[in-house]
């Protein structure tokens, strides 16, 4: 029996090769699509889950509610971390990071990069394999440094770097005492160089005092305890000690422990995190599956019109129903399993390309548990939404039955109808939120920011060109290219640094509490960046009492602190009494997902970044000039210029990503979609030959012929419209509302979706109609 199933199944895909086709090609391309988003929804989950801890490792964070809003900060008082393991139940370790930007240079070379500081036993709690050293002693001295492999042959070739020497800032020898492997993709935490903790001591940072809330602390639980449990004991001991340093009626943050493997995918207590591009990828590829599904089912059900007698005759002969089941579910499955073969092959190969494509560090292993378990599921489900329904239908009917009606029911006509609507409403939904998309990107990339945006490049200021920035700056200036140069100690697309809410002005509200942004900038740094004054003036070389007296806030500062009249007002931070004596306009410093916030910006000896303005917006004539510039201060030093408009980029990485799925998802959905409607055309006009030959010998025109068989599947599209649009306009404004400021929705996406659906529709249809419509009547009057 098996036998005779696989014959006429082989037979009847030879005999309907189009059909057979269109359900292969289709679900082969789909399938392809879901592997690649399925792998990479995977390794996004994947994060900082390889740590041999990783289902006892928290990171320490707090949240208040201030006059802007609520706030969730990571950083903390570095001596909050020892304490807590002290005296908190449940807590096995502390480890402390801190991330700053150095030089680190060995002879005449040097390089400005980012480090990780961390305690000692940071090694034996996170599972970073070290090549070379001991875990539990490769960071007890307190001058040692480790290199990933990457860092160890950028400084030392092929020679082993254990036992090799570096320096930071130029002043501090560090000895290389391990090499670990490079930080694999799927870490939150990045870095090639890893110094202990207690060097920030030498860097003049006073890590033992309540001060300075730059670290980051990580808590590893004791087996076998509370999450829960240890978070209430850990805020209630942060707020007993935190409120021995504040004044008595400072409403206290909440401290709470986020675990480690949820930092990538939720961020700070549901701020931020991955999990939007998780959700959205997953909601594409099941629409693309579900178009492929749908498709296949259709095309089967088309066949399964030819196969009436056949299963009519086959249950007169004695069949049983669970034959009839076996025979159409197998047929369907072999498809699937020719789909899925074609879209292993082609997963394999653009595997490589998906990375590049996203700048992503996926990985596809076809004998994983996992991959085995989501092809197999895939090709179940598949096989039994295509094959039960046909088989389900004839074997539920007696066979005089099937073979008097032929199996043109109004029922398989209706269901037809209704996957065709299906298909065309989620093809239409995803085109629309993908117009959205890329509408909100276009808006972020035209918005005024509050400052010229082209033109404006930066770099990392090496140590000497930070201490002689101002002989620095006058030679750039010499070239003509170069309009205006500044320094500043933030970028200025992200700016993270803050005063925290304990600053003081003149005619304060006791009851206000602003938590304030801040940069240090020096005198150019307005100009160059194009910022404009609202009131005031900005920090003036003709005004030395500006380095000690003056204060610049921007206008949303003012407003939030109720100042009418802020110059000449008093301003105090850290202790600090200043005057304000300008008040720049509001300027964005943040990705659009945030509010405007009130910023400080405080004039500033040196700083990390160096600003260029050029006269013709490309910084390519003035590149050998600034890296000459800057070697004749450092001769070791080397240079990375960036765009503004190519680090703001990375504000948006989520929807950059999105964006360059997006786009051949809704290609791929379109083509499927039409696929079908091809296959369904040929069937539906094949079985209406003779009476297209009547209408054509009667007089119809051509005109008149392909109008009638257009008809039906532009009313069905046209349903389809209806059904999508409001779906699409709920999604889409769902995801805005993540953004602060966005592009209005407008009728623009929805008409472009449905004008691309109907044209596609139109296409598939057209081939069919027109040489049915122009057919010889002589010849569909022999038909059949």
């Amino acid at each position: 029996m098996i036998r005779n199933h696989v014959i006429t199944a082989c037979r009847n895909m030879a005999r309907h090769r189009v059909y057979t086709l269109i359900n292969v090609i289709g679900l082969a391309l789909a399938m392809t699509c879901c592997l690649l988003l399925a792998v990479l929804v995977m390794h996004e989950f994947s994060f900082d889950r390889f740590h041999v801890f990783g289902d006892r490792l928290c990171q320490l964070a707090h949240k208040e509610t201030l006059q802007t809003g609520e706030q969730v900060h990571a950083s903390q008082m570095a001596p909050l971390g020892p304490i807590l393991k002290q005296d908190v139940p449940g807590i096995e370790e502390c480890i402390r990071t801190y991330e700053p930007d150095v030089n680190i240079s060995q002879a005449n070379r040097s390089v400005r990069a980012s480090i990780l500081c961390a305690d000692r036993r940071f090694f034996e709690v996170f599972s970073f394999p070290l090549v070379q050293g001991d875990s539990t002693t490769v960071l007890a001295d307190p001058r040692s440094i480790v290199l990933s492999k990457s860092a160890a042959r950028k400084w030392f070739g092929d020679k082993d770097a254990v036992g090799g020497s570096l320096f930071i800032e130029g002043a501090i020898p560090l000895t290389v005492t391990g090499i670990m492997e490079d930080f694999p993709g799927n870490s939150t935490l990045k870095t090639d160089y890893v110094v202990p903790f207690p060097i920030l001591k030498e860097a003049g940072l006073e890590i033992d005092k309540w001060m300075g809330s730059d670290y980051t602390t990580y808590l590893l639980l004791a087996p076998n305890v509370s999450l829960a449990a240890v978070g209430q004991g850990v805020d209630t001991k942060c707020r007993e000690l935190i409120a021995n340093m504040s004044p008595p009626d400072r409403k206290l943050p909440n401290w709470f422990l986020q675990p480690m493997s949820q930092l990538h995918l939720y961020g700070l207590a549901g701020q931020g995190g991955h999990i939007l591009v998780v959700k959205i990828v997953i909601a594409v590829a099941l629409v693309i599956l579900l178009i492929a599904c749908i498709n296949f089912v259709n095309i089967s059900v088309v066949q399964s019109m030819y196969r009436s007698r056949e299963a009519g005759l086959r249950k007169t002969l004695g069949a049983q129903r669970s034959h009839l089941i076996l025979q159409f579910v197998g047929e369907a499955a072999f498809q699937v399993i020719v789909a899925l073969a074609i879209a292993v092959a082609l997963t394999e190969v653009m595997v490589p390309l998906f990375n590049q494509w996203l700048g992503t560090e996926i990985s596809w292993h076809l004998n994983a548990l996992s991959t085995i378990l989501l092809l197999g599921l895939s090709a179940v489900i598949v096989s039994l939404l295509a094959g039960l329904y046909p088989a389900a239908h004839f074997s539920s009917h007696s066979a005089s039955a099937i073979l008097r009606s032929g199996g043109s029911k109004v029922r398989r006509l209706t269901v037809r109808k209704v996957l065709v609507v299906g298909q065309f409403s989620l093809s239409m939904a995803l085109t629309a939120c993908a117009i959205v998309l890329a509408t909100q990107m276009d808006y972020i990339a035209t918005r005024n920011l509050g400052f010229e945006r082209n033109g404006l490049y930066g770099f990392l200021a090496p140590q000497e060109v930070q201490r002689q920035f101002d002989s620095f700056r006058q030679q750039l200036l010499r070239d003509p290219n170069i309009k205006d140069v500044a320094m500043a100690a933030q970028n200025i697309a992200n700016v993270g640094s803050s005063l925290g809410p304990n600053v003081d002005w003149e005619g304060k509200d006791p009851n206000l509490r602003l938590e304030m942004h801040m940069d240090w900038v020096s005198y150019d740094w307005a100009t160059t960046l194009g910022i404009t004054m609202a009131q005031g003036r900005f920090y003036s070389r003709d005004y030395p009492a500006d380095a000690v007296d003056g204060i610049v806030l921007n206008e949303r500062a003012v407003a939030l602190m109720g100042l009418k009249d802020p110059i000449g007002k008093r301003f105090t931070y850290w202790h600090k009494d200043r005057r304000i004596i300008g008040v720049v306009r509001d300027f964005f410093f943040e990705p659009m997902t945030a509010t405007l916030k009130p910023m400080v910006l405080i004039l500033g000896k040196t700083g990390n970044i160096v600003y260029v303005r050029t006269v013709s917006n490309d910084i390519t004539p003035s590149l050998a000039g600034i890296e000459s510039a800057v070697k004749s201060f450092d001769p070791g030093a080397t240079v990375d210029v960036k765009s503004f408009n190519e680090v703001n980029r990375n504000n948006y990485e989520v929807e950059h990503r999105l964006q360059s799925i997006s786009r051949p998802a809704v290609a791929l959905s379109i083509v499927i979609a039409c696929m079908g409607l091809f296959g369904m055309s040929a069937f539906t006009i094949a079985r209406r030959t003779r009476e297209l030959g009547v209408r054509k010998a009667l007089g119809a025109s051509s005109a008149e012929q392909l109008l009638l068989l257009s008809k039906e599947p532009m009313i069905l599209v046209l349903i389809a419209t209806a059904l999508a649009l409001p779906v699409a306009y709920i999604a889409a404004t769902l995801f805005l509302d993540r953004y602060a400021y966005h592009a209005g929705i407008g009728f623009a996406p929805f008409l472009v979706a449905a004008g691309m659906a109907f044209g596609a529709s139109a296409v598939a249809v057209s081939y069919h109609a027109l040489r049915a419509a122009r057919a010889n009547p002589v010849n569909s009057l022999k038909y059949e």
